[in-house]
């Protein structure tokens, strides 16, 4: 039964054209009010290195209203610390820092309001009155504008900055130059501004690559969005314990001193980091004025954020989601998270694989004429585009299984297994053993009130609740089985045969009231298996109940209507699949279904692709031995009996599968697929 691949071409090629191509419409997700789940997390740290330098880099800066052009007398300059007016207290030195190579000769003024480096202009007289005494302790500006302050410095300070004793009263400068952008036509009056940042997708490559040319556009399924907000973004993120954390950090990380040479030997940069922006977040005092700002949600970021609806399927270039900060002083926000938000291109990507495969595996189900087995429901149950693309009960019912999430253990981290498994999901799949991606969903996709009179189900809970929709099923792993034998060396083929056998039958037992079981079947000899033990006769003994044999075990669960799943572990689907099918077909005739109804036309009589359709089907026909004009593609009683091929399954070879499952004269409902690196980790952005 070596695939023909004349017969596995041209049905690819079939399976390739649009008329076959189905429409899955609108996967959206729930929607749901944020909960927030941010404490084990610092949003200030979830960036890019080179971002912490950003918040200067922009050509627009921001200054309080009563600190800016006009709200003072005289030649206007942008003061670090500024004056108290009869609204609003006067800036807060909240700390000073030395510069890194520095010396003596600079300072770096940490307020409420900016992060700023200035030129010591010396030591003062020593009858100078000093404009402001720092002690290693914020302290508020209450003197009028000057362009020169004299600071006096506590002991502590002085050893603090490691300045000699001579700077106990120094003169600076009080020009934040950090707020002059020089070339700038947005900055005159530095109110900050707006900043809009947004995720798009650019294009499709490696295995999404034809989608680029197939005419229709949009392909790439958004989701994720929602996991970030609420798992990172929600809530007060931003507290005194974290902006202490990032700014010791980011002091540190900024600073490399391996080759600046002793000058720089402190190893500390504190240019960076604008703690007065995030004090501003925590406290909700974004003006400076010593109360929260009206609408201000102390903690919270100030940024809002829209989107598509999750599970929009959109072409390249459409924008997924924008953000945008509430607030002008934060214009270096939106940026700043954008690291984080990025990461959505991957359970985007997964989400977008996933119905890349139900269609490809539609395609193949259009080709072989497939048939729901689900029979007590309305709607129509025939594989046909149009029937796909309606998505009745009975059609929707029969694919969820048809590939099956086994990434868990072959991603990256358990965050990953809960992206990629929840994006599975927008696809209509229901099966996984992915367990961190339904606890995902249940987590961070529930709306308020899913079960509102007539609406539709809106959340996962609900639809995990009400629905069924996430499973796994008692399955066997090689240890379960393999345990039973003993393969020392000189142990007896035949003995460990037969602990095999009792392994196989054991575990089917165990579950014989379960919808679905699935047996992995080559732990010794998956050809073995399939000719001789799964279609045995031989009764195993044993306990109150009596012997079973697995045939008699599969003609029960044939007749009760369950799913029972035969998994080789090994071997290239492409041969593998068909000959073990034909296997199969030969020793258990009672599995497969009879009088299977005529084909049907897929194209119009016309249409030169229906006799190159008429032509393979009569190929396969040959083959096989099958008489003119019957249908070729057999198929298992019910679709309850299948083999599940979880080895080697993406999307770049599950075509191949299907074509070659087709070329020897099967449907494609004979085969669950199950796909784990090659669904969750075998992608890049």
């Amino acid at each position: 039964v070596v695939p023909l691949r004349g017969r596995r071409s041209a049905l690819r090629e079939l399976a390739g054209m649009s008329c076959l191509k189905s429409c899955l419409g609108d996967a959206s997700v729930g929607s749901a009010p944020p909960t927030g789940s941010s404490d084990g997390h610092n949003i200030l740290l979830m960036t890019d290195g080179y971002k912490f330098s950003h918040h200067k880099q922009y050509p627009v800066s921001w200054m309080p209203e009563h600190a800016r052009p006009g709200s003072q007398s005289g030649e206007y300059f942008p003061a670090v610390l500024f004056p108290p007016t009869s609204k609003a207290p006067g800036a807060k030195l909240l700390q000073l820092a030395t510069v890194p190579g520095g010396g003596s000769d600079s300072l770096v003024l940490i307020t409420n309001a900016s992060t700023a480096v200035v030129k010591v202009l010396g030591p003062a007289e020593a009858d100078a009155a000093a404009d402001i005494n720092y002690a290693c302790a914020a302290v508020e500006y209450a003197g009028p504008l000057k362009a020169t302050l004299v600071l006096s410095l506590s002991g502590d300070a002085l050893a603090e900055l490691g300045f000699p004793t001579t700077h106990a009263k120094v003169r600076v400068s009080n020009v934040d130059e950090s707020k002059f952008k020089r070339g700038s036509s947005l900055n005159a009056s530095f109110e900050g501004g707006y900043n809009v940042s947004y995720f798009t997708c650019r294009g499709y490559k490696e295995a999404f690559e034809p989608l680029a040319t197939d005419g229709a556009g949009d392909h790439i399924v958004f989701f994720g969005l929602q996991y970030f907000i609420k798992e990172y973004l929600v809530g007060p993120v931003v507290t005194a314990a974290k902006i202490a954390e990032a700014e010791e950090f980011i002091a540190r990380y900024m600073a490399d001193v391996r080759i600046a040479g002793p000058a720089f030997a402190g190893g500390w940069d504190r240019t960076m980091f604008p703690r007065g922006d995030w004090e501003a977040m925590a406290s909700g005092d974004y003006e400076c004025t010593g109360v929260p700002t009206p609408g201000a949600v102390p903690g919270a970021l100030p940024i809002k954020i829209e989107a598509l609806p999750e599970g929009s399927i959109v072409a390249p270039g459409v924008a997924f989601f924008k953000l945008t900060n509430t607030h002008p002083r934060f214009y270096w926000l939106p940026n700043f998270l954008e690291t984080l938000l990025v990461q959505v291109w991957y359970p985007t990507t997964v989400a977008t694989q996933a119905r890349e495969f139900r269609k490809t595996i539609q395609a193949y189900s259009v080709l072989s004429q497939r048939v729901s087995q689900v029979d007590f429901l309305p709607g129509e149950r025939d594989f046909t585009p149009e029937n796909i693309a309606a998505d009745d009960l009975p059609v929707h019912i029969a694919q969820v299984f048809d590939l099956l999430d086994f990434g868990y253990r072959g991603v990256s981290s358990h965050e990953t297994a809960g992206l990629g498994s929840g994006a599975y999901y927008t696809a209509g799949f229901e099966g996984s053993d992915t367990v961190a991606g339904s606890r995902m969903l249940l987590r961070h996709y529930n709306a308020a009130d899913p079960k509102l009179g007539g609406t539709p189900v809106e959340s996962f809970r609900a639809m995990f609740e009400q629905l069924h929709c996430a499973t796994s099923v008692p399955a066997a792993e090689h240890s379960t089985i393999t345990s039973w034998a003993d393969m020392s060396p000189g142990a007896d083929p035949a003995k460990y045969e037969a602990d095999e056998y009792a392994a196989f039958v054991n575990m089917i037992r165990q579950y014989m009231p379960s919808f679905a079981v699935s047996l992995v079947s080559d732990g010794f000899n998956i050809w073995n298996a399939v000719a001789n033990l799964w279609p045995s006769e031989k009764v195993v003994e044993g306990g109150e109940a009596g012997g079973l044999s697995m045939r008699a075990i599969i003609r029960a669960r044939l007749k009760a209507g369950q799913l029972t799943l035969v998994r080789p572990d090994s071997g290239e689907g492409v041969e593998t699949l068909p000959q073990l099918l034909s296997l199969f077909h030969a020793t258990l005739p009672e599995a497969w279904e009879s009088g299977l109804s005529p084909l049907r036309p897929l194209f119009a009589p016309t249409d030169p692709r229906q006799a190159e359709y008429e032509a393979v089907c009569e190929s396969i026909r040959k083959a096989k031995g099958l008489p003119a004009g019957d249908n070729p593609f057999r198929r298992f009683v019910g679709q309850q009996f299948r083999i599940l091929q979880g080895d080697g399954v993406a999307l770049d070879t599950v075509g191949d599968m299907c074509a070659s499952i087709l070329a020897n004269g099967f449907c494609v409902n004979a085969v669950h697929f199950g796909s784990g690196g090659g669904l969750l980790q075998k992608l890049n952005r």
